[in-house]
């Protein structure tokens, strides 16, 4: 029977334990950090990293996804909302709409000190079209930075990259499913039918 304020210690039932002693009240930092996982909800897209910063690109070809976009642009024709183009609606357009959308590949990336991942859009050709050069270059900066760090600079009609001049960490990449960070990258803004309001804007049909 213990005395009234101090408690056995586990394993030692002779040991006296006092409660306010220092070293008993002391958190290990394990104890400290939670279980729980952060949960993120939203990713954004982007037509580059942001300006200055290092960053990779996931190594793995099921993270990054050849599509058709829509850019949706601001009275000033800044971009404003990316919408993805279901593969099965893209295949039912004629010329004349995918002339106002773009087709462009994917990429899952991260940028150094960010704890989020972010979706790099970079435009490809059409098939038979001319490439552009600032996406090719782009493309070629996704490929390298699959396996190091780099940071990229607009150039003369393409993009530089520059290496850092130390070592970084590896990345650490979510544990999701590509598919599923583009489905809270692009949220609603889907469209896969001539019913969505912006597909009916390009037929010039008025609500």
């Amino acid at each position: 029977m213990s005395k009234l304020g101090v408690v056995p210690s586990p394993g030692d039932e002779n040991t006296p334990y006092d409660p306010f002693d220092p070293d008993t009240m002391r958190l290990s930092q394990a104890t400290l950090k939670s279980s729980a996982k952060k949960l993120v909800t939203n990713y954004t897209i982007r037509k580059t990293p942001r300006k200055g910063s290092f960053f990779r690109v996931h190594p793995d070809p099921a993270y990054q996804h050849i599509t058709y976009i829509y850019l949706d642009k601001d009275e000033a024709g800044l971009d404003k909302e990316t919408y993805l183009i279901t593969p099965r609606f893209a295949a039912q357009l004629d010329d004349d709409y995918k002339s106002v959308m773009q087709s462009v590949v994917l990429y899952l990336a991260i940028e150094r000190h960010s704890e989020k991942p972010f979706v790099w859009r970079v435009g490809i050709p059409l098939e038979g079209a001319k490439d552009n050069q600032f996406w090719s270059s782009a493309r070629e900066k996704a490929d390298i930075a699959k396996t190091q760090w780099i940071r990229i600079a607009t150039g003369i009609g393409c993009y530089d990259h520059y290496e850092p001049k130390g070592a970084i960490p590896e990345p650490v990449w979510p544990e999701i499913p590509f598919g599923e960070i583009l489905r809270l990258a692009f949220k609603n803004r889907v469209i896969d039918s001539m019913d969505h309001s912006i597909m009916q804007a390009l037929a010039g049909i008025e609500d």
